[in-house]
């Protein structure tokens, strides 16, 4: 598997840019490469395969410690762990038998996401249910390993484009398990016959939908050939068809806020760009018209749908946000501790059932009080600013390609931190993913062209 390094277009060279030098390599994928892709990739295709997780029978006070249980004991034996673990081990093989290869390159996100866990472990001393805490910030330590594995196995555009290609595969995958979700109406009848509750994956496939988006623009828009384009097209039905299939009232927002970016960052650069969104805008009517009961479900989002508070008051969601700004008041330092609030609600509030909260801010807010929130939020932002570093830098010189390869990590982030506004999104791959692909990006086609090497 193999791909050419990215090359000028008809309209760059008429434009002057014949006299940059592109030059023409293959690179092999390498196997840490190839397995740490796979990774990614069995966080999506392993929804298609369990889409259930049965709890407590009836939800009883001890149901979500029975589901955390439970998790912890599949955690080990989780197909993309496992491959995370042996990509690991490779990298740590690799250290050892060539120690002066520069490998690591401890970049500024990084340090700070190693500081975050840090502060997350030390917090679990003071915390709500102090080893209940430990546990969840041990946990946190594979995201760090995610992060520190890309930027150490991706180190040249052809790495780029492979990830780049892995996420116009991947979407199929992904439809393919909201489609059995949708037809096989699992959730209802396996409750019935269990009596137990249960959690779907339903609201997984279209934040993973709203990360391929970008690279299927970015295909689309800057493919070298007919079957890139092709299969971005096909790719950026997928996604679509999935958050539509998802039902989910962020769904349509986040997809918004990511062609927001895209057009704002590269997007107004290419002539087929404002076209194709007028297209996909049409669609999107036509969607409504012929589904009444999406449209009903959008405008149950106060304000912007037509609802407003009261008529959720009473719910969940808004006890979820009281919880957590109380506990954010009575503890706003250091918080009480990470996933505590989880059985804070139900064991002190004394609500009916326990819960975390619906926005991830608020979270780390309430779990880690200003100082976990603070550091967390400069990760971010360091991550984005290497992101827009090399979109600006490959702008700069022309290399409106380079740009979009660069800014569709940035995009993805975007929209993934857009829906961790409305649902928590400090547990998953896909944040960290999307960092240190623009981190990545950045000393790809940032640093290795001002140092004179060659990507």
């Amino acid at each position: 598997m193999s791909s050419q390094s990215i090359i000028p277009d008809s309209s760059q060279r008429a434009s002057g840019m014949a006299g940059e030098s592109y030059n023409r390599q293959h690179h092999t994928l390498s196997l840490g490469l190839l397995l740490l892709m796979l990774v990614s990739f069995s966080r999506v295709s392993r929804y298609t395969r369990t889409s259930l997780l049965t709890l407590a029978p009836g939800g009883g006070p001890e149901g979500l410690k029975t589901w955390n249980v439970e998790r912890l004991r599949s955690w080990d034996i989780d197909p993309s762990k496992l491959l995370l673990g042996l990509v690991f081990c490779i990298f740590l093989a690799t250290m050892l038998l060539r120690p002066r290869s520069r490998l690591v390159r401890l970049d500024l996100p990084l340090k700070l996401l190693m500081v975050f866990n840090g502060y997350a472990l030390v917090a679990s001393a003071w915390a709500y249910a102090p080893s209940f805490s430990f546990i969840q910030a041990a946990r946190f330590l594979q995201y760090i390993v995610v992060y520190l594995l890309i930027i150490a196995l991706t180190s040249t555009r052809d790495d780029l484009n492979h990830w780049g290609h892995l996420f116009l595969y991947t979407p199929f995958a992904n439809l393919a398990g909201i489609i059995q979700e949708v037809l096989g109406s699992s959730a209802e009848a396996l409750a019935k016959a269990t009596g137990g509750r249960q959690l779907t994956w339903w609201a997984v496939y279209p934040t993973w939908a709203v990360l391929f988006l970008p690279f299927s623009l970015h295909y689309l828009l800057w493919s070298r050939n007919r079957t890139e384009t092709t299969l971005a097209a096909l790719a950026l039905l997928a996604n679509l068809a999935t958050v539509v299939l998802s039902f989910r009232r962020t769904g349509p927002l986040a997809v918004g806020a990511v062609m927001l970016a895209y057009f704002l960052l590269v997007g107004r650069r290419h002539r087929a760009f404002v076209p194709m969104v007028g297209i996909l805008v049409l669609g999107a009517v036509l969607t409504l018209k012929l589904d009444p009961h999406y449209a009903q479900r959008l405008g149950t989002i106060p304000w912007v749908g037509g609802a407003s508070i009261e008529d959720w008051r009473g719910g969940d969601r808004l006890m979820q946000y009281a919880v957590g700004l109380q506990i954010f008041l009575a503890h706003p330092v250091g918080g009480i501790g990470l996933n505590g609030a989880h059985l804070w609600i139900k064991e002190v509030y004394g609500y009916h059932r326990y819960l975390g909260q619906h926005n991830t801010f608020l979270k780390l807010a309430s779990e880690l009080g200003l100082v976990g929130l603070g550091i967390y939020s400069v990760f971010l932002v360091s991550a984005m600013k290497r992101s827009l570093g090399a979109v600006s830098q490959r702008l700069s010189v022309g290399d409106s390609r380079g740009a979009s390869l660069s800014a569709a990590p940035l995009c993805s982030l975007i929209g993934v931190l857009f829906w961790a506004n409305f649902h928590d999104r400090l547990f998953g791959l896909r944040i960290y993913l999307c960092a240190a692909l623009g981190s990545a990006s950045y000393r790809i086609l940032v640093d290795r062209d001002s140092s004179g090497q060659n990507p």
